[in-house]
């Protein structure tokens, strides 16, 4: 009876020592991946939040130089390359047009708009670098384990 109970005892201790062991070391990179893809996922919302602000930009410069009257030799380079950089990024959403004749004439609240605008595209600039750390941290770690 003795001999059967430690046959059933000993690999059942070891299988439990072996569970917790295990669960030990596998459970903070489970924490650690989800930080990861966390962080991640972050970064890429910061991302086209900037590629929004970025198609504006470049609209609100296509814009600027098609308005402006006598264009020099430098103005019509401008606005060639303001066309192909418009190109390239693509037209923005009609909310997150910047109204250029309302700048150029300094209405207040484009002026307000603009600097908002600004304001915002440097936090998520900042926002998304400090990402950048957190996330080459965490995979440091996930490195490591």
């Amino acid at each position: 009876m003795i001999m059967r109970t430690s046959k059933i005892i000993a690999p059942s201790l070891i299988v439990m020592i072996t569970m917790f062991t295990s669960g030990c070391i596998t459970m903070p990179s489970w924490g650690l991946k989800q930080d990861r893809q966390e962080i991640a996922g972050e970064i890429n919302r910061k991302e086209g939040e900037l590629e929004r602000h970025t198609r504006a930009f470049v609209s609100g410069t296509v814009d600027a130089l098609s308005i402006s009257e006598d264009k020099s030799k430098e103005d019509l380079v401008a606005l060639n390359l303001a066309q192909k950089a418009q190109e390239i990024v693509g037209l923005p959403q009609p909310g997150d047009k910047i109204h250029i004749e309302d700048v150029i004439s300094n209405n207040e609240i484009a002026i307000e708009n603009l600097a908002d605008r600004d304001k915002d595209v440097i936090d998520l600039s900042r926002r998304k670098e400090i990402l950048g750390h957190d996330l080459k941290d965490t995979e440091e770690k996930l490195i490591s384990l």
